[in-house]
């Protein structure tokens, strides 16, 4: 399902608020809300890993209406929050054409409904990201989020700290585990 959770207790107290789509193996979903109407900018996966597709679903009104995008894998998979710039929407997608976190790229939306339409306005490689405070090199990117100056990326280590994997198993219980039926 693609639901709405509430956060009761930090760390990990969560409570189910409402199911928007039922019976659906969705993932990186991304909510937009524009003009008192709420859309839901998702992936749906394939059989086989990588592929999918990118979906759209609008909730208008109590009704829900979909379409699908596109099943590229360049930028299709949401990548982090729709930001919203100067009266300007830009939406993240994670570019898997090569592989899963190879890049993200920008988009800015020009129409949602009932045509979507979207132009690309910048990419980022793996390969380009690199930080003054740390000299590792980076496998992969899957996220890019921006709340006022404060800016942050996801990125993939070839292998991980054992703080890292117990951090990332504490996330997937938490998220994955504690909500399958």
């Amino acid at each position: 399902d693609v639901a709405v959770y509430r956060l009761d207790e930090m760390p990990n107290k969560w409570v189910k608020c409402r199911t928007l789509i039922p019976n659906v193996e969705y993932c990186d979903t991304t909510f937009l809300r524009d003009k008192d109407v709420l859309y839901a900018f998702t992936f749906k996966r394939g059989r086989k890993s990588p592929e999918g597709q990118g979906m759209l679903y609008r909730f208008k009104d109590d009704t829900m209406d979909y379409k699908a995008l596109s099943d590229s894998l360049e930028g299709t998979r949401c990548g982090g929050k729709i930001i919203k710039k100067n009266g300007r929407y830009i939406r993240v997608g994670q570019n898997c054409s090569r592989e899963y976190g190879g890049g993200l790229i920008f988009y800015e939306i020009e129409s949602i409904w009932p045509v979507y339409k979207e132009r690309e306005i910048k990419r980022i490689d793996i390969n380009d990201i690199r930080l003054d405070c740390d000299k590792k090199k980076y496998t992969g990117v899957h996220t890019y989020n921006k709340l006022s100056d404060i800016e942050v990326i996801d990125l993939r280590y070839p292998s991980s700290t054992l703080k890292e994997n117990i951090a990332s198993n504490r996330v997937h219980k938490v998220f994955v585990d504690k909500y399958v039926l």
